[in-house]
C-alpha cells in the first residue's frame, strides 16, 4: 500500500508542473476544439489508469491525465469572465464558486459511487464527465463567439 501512495504521490508531482508549462498555449484558448483536445489527452490517460493493471503504467497515466486536466481551469475561467464583459467579476465569482463546490462535493459523490459499486467502476464517472465538459463547451464557445462579433 505505501509503495503504491507514493508512486501516485510521485505521478501528481511529476504531472503538475511541467504540464503547466508544457500546456500554457492552451491556456487562453478557450475554443470547443482546445476542451476535446484536452478531453481526449485525459482519456488516453484514464484508459492508461483504469485498464492496465502495472503500477508504473497506472501512474503514467494519471500524468497523462494530468497533462490534459491543467489547461481545462484557466481556459473554463477564461471562457467564463469572457461571457460577462460588462462586468467581468460576476463570471470570475461564478467561477470560484463552481470550483468550490466541485472541491466540497466529489470526494463525497465518489465514496458514494464507492458504496455502491466497486472502486474501478466508480472510476467510470470520468469519461461520463468528459463527455459532459465537451458538449457544454459547444454552447459556451458560440454565445463567446457571437457576443465578441455584436
Amino acid at each position: 500500500m505505501a509503495a503504491s501512495s507514493t508512486s501516485v504521490a510521485r505521478g501528481y508531482s511529476v504531472r503538475s508542473d511541467p504540464s503547466k508549462v508544457a500546456s500554457s498555449p492552451i491556456r487562453t484558448a478557450h475554443t470547443p476544439r482546445s476542451v476535446a483536445a484536452c478531453a481526449a489527452t485525459i482519456l488516453i490517460g484514464f484508459a492508461l489508469f483504469w485498464l492496465v493493471p502495472v503500477a508504473g503504467v497506472a501512474v503514467a497515466g494519471v500524468a497523462i491525465a494530468g497533462l490534459g486536466a491543467s489547461p481545462l481551469y484557466p481556459s473554463r475561467i477564461t471562457a467564463l469572465i469572457a461571457r460577462f464583459p460588462a462586468a467581468p467579476h460576476a463570471g470570475s465569482t461564478r467561477g470560484a464558486l463552481a470550483a468550490g463546490t466541485a472541491l466540497l462535493l466529489a470526494p463525497g459523490l465518489m465514496v458514494g459511487l464507492r458504496a455502491v459499486a466497486d472502486v474501478r467502476v466508480a472510476y467510470l464517472v470520468v469519461p461520463v464527465l468528459l463527455v459532459v465538459l465537451v458538449v457544454l463547451a459547444r454552447p459556451a464557445a458560440a454565445a463567446a463567439a457571437t457576443r465578441s462579433t455584436v
